[in-house]
C-alpha cells in the first residue's frame, strides 16, 4: 500500500518530528510511505529534508506561497497524480485544504491527523474546516484532549474522529486547569489572558504530583523541543522522577562535531546518497555520544553547546 503524507514545512517541530519517526517505521512495516512537502522559502525546511533523506523516505516538493493559491493547488494535484498513492494522509491546515482538493480531483481517499487544539477552529474558519473534513475517511487526534476539542468545540463529527496516541495519553495537560473562556476564545488573547495561558505548565507540574501520589510507580516521560532544554526544567524532572527527551537547538559546537561525517556523505555519488546519509547518521551518533553529558549540561544552562 502506498501512502503519501502531506505537510507544510518550515522547520522541525512536534508534528514534523512525529513524521520523521512515523514514516521510516511504516516503511519498515511494509507500507510504502512517502512524503509531499509544501515548502516555505526562507525557512528551516532544509533541515527537515536532511533528516528525512537520512531515513530513506522518498519526498516530493511543492512551493508554498499564499494561503489561498490556485497555482499551488494545481501543483499539489500534479504531485499527487505523479505519486499515484492509494491513500493521502494530511497533517495541519495547509495540507488539509490542498490535500482535500487533490483527493476530490483525483478520487484518492484521504485521512487527516490533527496535532493540536488549534484556536482558529473556534472562529469562522471552522465552517471551512468542516467542509474539507467531510471528505476525510477518518480524522486522527493525537490525544483524547485534542479529540474532545475537535468534537465539542470545533464541531467535527464524533464518529469520524479517532484517537491514535503518538507519544502519551495526555497533551498539554496543564490546560485542563485553565479558564474555559480563555481556552475557547476565537480571537487573539489580551495581555492578562496570555499571562494566564502561559501558566499552564505550572498546572501540569501539579498534576504530575497528583499522579505520583495516586500511582507512585507509574513511569512518566516528558518530551520537549529544544526550547525546553533548560536547567530549571531538567532539575524539576529529575527531582520528580520524570524521564525526559529533549531536542538540542542548532549551534556551532554541535555543527563542528558533525561537520566531517556530513561532508563525507555529501561527497558521495548521487545514486548512493540515501545510503551515504544513513551511514553518516551512524557516524554522527558515534561522534556525539561520548560528549552526551557535556552537551546536556551546557544546553540545559541555555548556553551554546
Amino acid at each position: 500500500m502506498k501512502v503519501l503524507h502531506v505537510h507544510k514545512i518550515t522547520g522541525v517541530g512536534g508534528s514534523e518530528r512525529h513524521l520523521l519517526t512515523l514514516l521510516p517505521a511504516l516503511r519498515a512495516a511494509g507500507v510504502d510511505a512517502r512524503f509531499l512537502g509544501l515548502d516555505v522559502d526562507g525557512t528551516d525546511a532544509p533541515r527537515f529534508y536532511r533528516e528525512l533523506e537520512a531515513t530513506g523516505v522518498p519526498a516530493r516538493h511543492v512551493r508554498c506561497t499564499l494561503d489561498v493559491n490556485p497555482r499551488m493547488a494545481a501543483a499539489v494535484v500534479r504531485a499527487v497524480r505523479a505519486e499515484a498513492p492509494d491513500l493521502l494522509h494530511t497533517h495541519l491546515v495547509h495540507a488539509d485544504v490542498y490535500g482535500s482538493l487533490a483527493s476530490r480531483a483525483l478520487g484518492v481517499p484521504f485521512v487527516s491527523t490533527r496535532h493540536n487544539d488549534d484556536r482558529y477552529l473556534l472562529g469562522p474558519f471552522r465552517f471551512v474546516d468542516r467542509a474539507f473534513a467531510r471528505r476525510a475517511l477518518r480524522l486522527v487526534a493525537i490525544s483524547n484532549a485534542v479529540r474532545r476539542f475537535l468534537v465539542e468545540s470545533a464541531g467535527l463529527p464524533a464518529e469520524k474522529v479517532e484517537t491514535i496516541h503518538y507519544a502519551a495519553l495526555c497533551h498539554d495537560i496543564g490546560k485542563i486547569a485553565q479558564r474555559p473562556d480563555v481556552i475557547r476564545k476565537p480571537d487573539s488573547l489580551d495581555e492578562e489572558e496570555r499571562r494566564l495561558m502561559m501558566r499552564h505548565p505550572e498546572a501540569g507540574a501539579r498534576i504530575v504530583g497528583q499522579i505520583r501520589q495516586a500511582w507512585p510507580e507509574v513511569r512518566i516521560i516528558l518530551r520537549g523541543d529544544s526550547g525546553f532544554c533548560r536547567e530549571e526544567l531538567l532539575a524539576w524532572c529529575e527531582s520528580h522522577r520524570v524521564d525526559y527527551v529533549f531536542g538540542f537547538a542548532r549551534n556551532q559546537r554541535l555543527q563542528s562535531k558533525i561537520l566531517a561525517p556530513m561532508r563525507e556523505a555529501q561527497a558521495e555519488p548521487a545514486k548512493k546518497k540515501g545510503g551515504a546519509h544513513r551511514e553518516a547518521g551512524a557516524r554522527v551518533h558515534g561522534v556525539l555520544l561520548p560528549h552526551a553529558g557535556e552537551l546536556v549540561a551546557v544546553a540545559a544552562r541555555g548556553g551554546q553547546v
